[in-house]
């Protein structure tokens, strides 16, 4: 996370001391890594304002047991919540790669944990990193 913090003095006045004003904007990685975590079956991230965000590209690695389609869900803030994502992949995906979906728009305002599930079939697949994109 890069915070970029600016302060403001004005010169004041006749009678009128300076004001002084602080604002701060702090500017997250839309890279999220998951390391060793990423062969759990279910992953999350920590609380991130969706509201510009529209899909995602996910490094993954699909798994030995590739005799059927595998999913990956991503949920709002519990393996319970509301699901604004999936990726499905067929049993042609053998090797590692980068694949891409879309996510519903959340409007709600307030920040929310990701969390990604996989179908049984996936138990395998291991998830290197995602990419939140506003596009």
């Amino acid at each position: 996370m890069l915070t970029i913090t600016a302060t403001y003095t004005d010169k004041g006045g006749p009678g009128i001391k300076p004001l002084t004003a602080t604002e701060a904007l702090s500017l997250h990685n839309p890279k999220i890594t998951f390391g060793r975590r990423g062969g759990e079956r279910i992953l999350s991230t920590d609380s991130i304002d969706l509201a510009e965000i529209r899909s995602f590209d996910i490094s993954l690695t699909p798994g030995k047991d590739t005799t059927g389609s595998r999913r990956l869900e991503i949920h709002l803030d519990a393996e319970s919540g509301a699901t604004i994502g999936h990726l499905d992949l067929d049993a042609a995906a053998k090797t590692p790669g980068i694949f891409s979906a879309t996510l519903d728009p959340v409007t709600d305002g307030q920040p929310h944990r990701l969390v990604i599930t996989r179908s049984p079939d996936a138990a395998d697949m291991r998830i290197h990193w995602l990419l939140l994109k506003d596009k």
